[in-house]
């Protein structure tokens, strides 16, 4: 594993990344849909791609009469690259889709394919904390008084089933709760039947979004200030 290699961010390589992560996504999701942006955290490039999810159809009542509706939710994947040590971090994809997301990376960034080939570059993002604690999971944030709260905005989970020899995971169904009041999971776990339980050929949580609210003095919103103040009107 090779440390202290710059990607090429630049206009070419960006829209390159784009294009392929795009191929991606209508290939699985029939999606074409496909939003990359990127910012630098404390010598990490981060990397967050919005693309169009599978198309949900859901019956709903509308001027007192029931019809059915189809839409295509939104999904979010994010990598993280970190020079100095030459590792990458991903979220919000499976495990195929991760292997393809960061051979792209190498490729269009790294100009070398193979560049996380070894086990030991990928440090990869798990839910499994959350699934340990269960529904009445919530977010520890004593560790940095910067971080004045985190609400669960959404999470998806996942009914599965798993072959015991293999350990491939096959989706049967998902269910996605969102809450504005910042707790999902335990809107879900009020909607849910008792004794839910994470595991294999039970359930998993697919994904979960985040709103962090921080300190105005916190360097991450100190950045991302200079940065928007940074513009020409």
């Amino acid at each position: 594993m090779a440390e202290d290699v710059e990607p090429r961010l630049t206009d070419a390589t960006k829209a390159a990344f784009e294009d392929a992560a795009r191929a991606i996504f209508c290939r699985d999701y029939r999606s074409a849909y496909c939003r990359v942006g990127w910012y630098e955290d404390d010598g990490e490039v981060n990397i967050v791609i919005t693309h169009g999810a599978t198309v949900t159809v859901t019956p709903v009542i509308e001027k007192g009469e029931e019809r059915v509706i189809s839409y295509r939710g939104a999904e979010h994947a994010v990598l993280a690259y970190v020079p100095t040590t030459g590792r990458i971090k991903v979220g919000g994809l499976n495990k195929a889709r991760r292997a393809e997301m960061v051979e792209i990376f190498a490729r269009t960034m790294l100009d070398d394919p193979d560049f996380f080939a070894s086990e030991d570059s990928q440090n990869l993002y798990t839910l499994a904390p959350v699934e340990a604690a269960g529904l009445g999971f919530v977010v520890d944030r004593a560790f940095d008084p910067s971080i004045l709260g985190v609400q669960i905005v959404e999470v998806q989970i996942d009914r599965i089933a798993t072959d015991l020899e293999t350990r491939d995971v096959a989706v049967m169904n998902s269910f996605i709760s969102k809450d504005s009041r910042g707790n999902a999971l335990a809107k879900f776990a009020e909607l849910a039947k008792p004794g839910i339980a994470f595991g294999p050929n039970t359930y998993r949580i697919g994904h979960m979004v985040l709103r962090v609210r921080l300190a105005p003095h916190h360097p991450s919103v100190l950045r991302q200030t200079q940065s928007l103040g940074s513009g020409s009107a």
